[in-house]
């Protein structure tokens, strides 16, 4: 009986034997090619990819929101200089979007949705790669980067903005490698609202400007109506009846020509404030604040 229990308690410890070769084996195989790099680091460094593209195209739509739709503002807008307005306390000048006297046609340079779209694209192109820093929290570790151009599309969307990289990234680790194509973010802010809102602003505007020329108001009133798009009411006092799709203010400066300074107001998603900011220069009789 004794040599009968010794036999089976050997053929147990026999048999676990296997299973711990085995099982050690199976491990072995899979090896550091499968393991660390795609499985682990991989999701990790496309995280920090994605977390600069936020970062970065935030920080360019604020740019877009202070400085009345441009990201960079320029001396020229297709032949119209850019004229810009210093206030005391502030270090950054504020765009005029709106000038009667000076700006030709149609009195305002307010950018397209797809002008916007470039400029915000631009602005990528030209800063990811500094938030990137080489990729340094990897490299310390060992990895090696081989990154090609960065090659930015962004698409304003009814509530937010959605950017699409192709960044052509080979990573390697030791024997292990890895590669990443194209990349995607999304930002909650309502621009294409915010670029309405606008619009309808710099109609209000000029309407305002024509009114003690009836004819080219009606005329301009009338081709808006045949389009399908709201005609604001006239107001010398500049208190327009604008379809409010967002909250906006204005005020009076005490400037040589009269001029309003305009604030659209909404927030991005994660409930920080988003500010679109422009002056306006009126025609010369306007000159009674409301």
């Amino acid at each position: 009986m004794n040599k009968r229990a010794q036999i089976s308690l050997f053929f147990l410890i026999g048999i676990v034997l296997v299973v711990v070769v085995i099982l050690v084996m199976h491990l072995k195989s899979l090896g550091p090619k499968e393991v660390p790099l795609k499985q682990i680091q991989g999701s990790q460094i496309k995280e920090y990819i994605t977390g600069c593209m936020d970062v970065t195209l935030k920080r360019a739509i604020i740019n877009l929101g202070v400085q009345g739709g441009f990201v960079g503002i320029p001396d020229s807008f297709y032949g119209t200089q850019v004229k810009t307005l210093s206030l005391q306390g502030t270090s950054e000048p504020i765009v005029y979007l709106y000038d009667y006297n000076d700006y030709p046609d149609t009195h305002n340079i307010l950018q397209s949705l797809s002008d916007w779209q470039d400029e915000l694209a631009g602005y990528v192109n030209n800063n990811l790669e500094t938030c990137l820093q080489d990729f340094q929290p990897f490299t310390v570790r060992g990895y090696k980067f081989s990154a090609g151009k960065v090659d930015s599309k962004v698409l304003i969307r009814q509530r937010d903005v959605l950017l699409t990289v192709s960044f052509p990234i080979n990573v390697t680790y030791g024997n292990s490698k890895i590669h990443f194509d194209t990349f995607q973010d999304s930002i909650g802010v309502p621009l294409l609202t915010v670029h309405k809102q606008a619009e309808d602003i710099m109609n209000a505007l000029f309407l305002s400007d024509l009114e003690g020329d009836k004819e080219p108001a009606r005329a301009f009133c009338k081709q808006r109506v045949e389009l399908g798009k709201f005609c604001p009411q006239q107001s010398i006092d500049f208190t327009f009846k604008i379809d409010k799709y967002l909250p906006y203010q204005y005020e009076f400066l005490n400037e040589p020509n009269p001029t309003t300074l305009w604030d659209i107001h909404t927030k991005f998603q994660d409930n920080t404030d988003f500010y679109f900011i422009f002056a306006a220069e009126h025609k010369y009789q306007h000159i009674i604040p409301p």
